[in-house]
């Protein structure tokens, strides 16, 4: 078996947060540029989220931007707040 690229993330983009919750966010991510790219580490996010206080309400989309050529990836956060009024009625 061949192994793939190995990409590493060249910058993180956090948008709609104020500095303290993207600086969280940055930690709890656990991938800094230089770093390997860890897609699992976006999954771990969201269910970090829901246990930190500050960030509970928030969600986010993401989109990994790779450049094959020089093996990096340049990853961007956008969160929002998931609304409480979202329901479902059945009858």
């Amino acid at each position: 078996m061949i192994p793939g690229l190995v990409y590493h993330l060249r910058n993180l983009t956090v948008h709609k947060l104020n500095a303290e919750q993207e600086s969280k966010v940055r930690d709890m991510l656990g991938m800094k540029p230089g770093d390997v790219f860890d897609e699992m580490a976006i999954n771990r996010l969201y269910h970090k989220l829901s246990v930190e206080p500050t960030l509970a309400a928030d969600s986010f989309t993401f989109s990994p931007q790779k450049d094959k050529a020089a093996a990096v990836v340049d990853l961007t956060l956008d969160f929002y707040v998931v609304s409480d009024k979202s329901s479902v009625t059945i009858k």
